[in-house]
């Protein structure tokens, strides 16, 4: 059985010859572990077990470089020999290679987002049509005739991808390769099956656990060690990091998730640092206003933040009670989230749902 990475640099070899069917595999803009190692399965798993004509290739979609910036899915590529040359970047959408595709299909979300949608908006009789979804987020009601089209509620979406090729082809349950692949993704979403574990989860759980020999502990311990190290990172590039934009109405805003609380951001950063780069980095995304939730521990606690940024209108109080609100001692508009339940899934619908009537003067005033 080849390897993941062999497996890749073949499908992109294919992928240069004449008349072959090409398609992207593209999880979402903020580019987490699970969409890009959803990505990656999904593409190997095809090639695998389902369809060697029809080529797809992983497409991250955001720019090559800020590929650093996510250490524990370098971490991932490290530990299984996975070549970052092997895969498709947002940079890689003004080049003529995009041009030979004409499939889409979206993991870890069910519109297009950032780079790709722009792309696909502005680019006159582009080939790129979406033709299946896989996802864990809320259901835009979207590309509904399309196949695959799984919208469901997982932990983890790389859950959904195994899960379907799972059910096509049986013998992608004993390739050990993608399975100590897909592992990562699960525990790290899932807090190590501590957390927003739905049943399908525990099922693939099951599967990877029966046939890799590793202790799941360690492995997410090295995740979390890699995903929360920011040292040497400027403030740009923490928001830049975990960042996701949303459009409700005429209304477009940002929510940056970062890995430690708002007293470590003030530690390192300046308030005037962080005024400076928070106005230049909403202009530059082109958002009404900036949101930024932090995740973190504090010994065996689980502790969320939320602060707003930019806010030209958004009343807090109307989302207050709703997310257990307590009001931070510093100088930003800051808070405890003592609602833990609600992460970045659950938040930006409810912020969609409370700007999607604003009018130009309500955002001016």
């Amino acid at each position: 059985m080849m390897s993941v990475n062999l497996v890749l640099k073949q499908i992109l070899e294919l992928s240069k010859a004449p008349n072959k069917s090409l398609g992207l595999v593209s999880g979402n803009q903020s580019g987490d572990a699970d969409s890009i190692l959803s990505a990656i399965s999904y593409c190997y798993l095809n090639f695998q077990y389902q369809d060697r004509e029809s080529i797809y290739l992983p497409f991250l979609n955001f720019p090559k470089d800020e590929l650093r910036l996510r250490k524990d899915v370098l971490y991932v590529f490290n530990k299984y020999e996975i070549d970052q040359k092997y895969l498709l970047f947002s940079d890689d959408l003004a080049s003529d290679t995009i041009k030979n595709f004409n499939r889409l299909i979206l993991v870890d979300h069910n519109i297009p987002q950032g780079r790709l949608q722009q792309y696909i908006d502005s680019v006159p009789n582009n080939q790129l049509k979406i033709t299946g979804i896989i996802d864990h987020h809320e259901d835009e009601g979207y590309h509904l005739n399309v196949k695959p089209r799984i919208v469901l509620k997982a932990g983890s979406c790389s859950s959904l991808v195994y899960d379907y090729f799972k059910s096509i082809n049986s013998k992608a349950s004993s390739d050990t390769d993608i399975l100590k692949i897909l592992i990562n993704p699960l525990i790290l979403d899932t807090f190590n099956m501590k957390s927003r574990v739905e049943h399908l989860d525990k099922l693939m759980f099951e599967d990877y656990t029966s046939i890799i020999d590793e202790d799941t502990n360690i492995i997410y311990e090295k995740l979390i060690e890699a995903k929360n190290d920011i040292d040497g990172l400027t403030f740009t590039e923490v928001l830049n990091k975990d960042y996701k934009s949303f459009e409700s109405g005429n209304v477009v805003f940002g929510i940056a998730s970062i890995v430690k609380p708002f007293g470590y951001v003030l530690e390192h950063f300046t308030e005037n640092e962080i005024n400076i780069n928070i106005n230049r980095f909403t202009k530059s995304k082109g958002i009404e206003f900036l949101v930024i939730m932090t995740a973190f521990s504090e010994g065996d606690k689980f502790r969320r933040e939320i602060g707003f940024f930019n806010n030209s209108g958004l009343k807090i109080e109307e989302i207050k009670d709703e997310l257990q609100l307590e009001e931070l001692d510093n100088k930003f508009d800051s808070y405890k989230q003592l609602n833990l339940s609600y992460s970045r899934k659950q938040i930006a619908p409810l912020i969609k749902k409370k700007v999607e009537n604003w009018t130009l003067t309500e955002q001016i005033t």
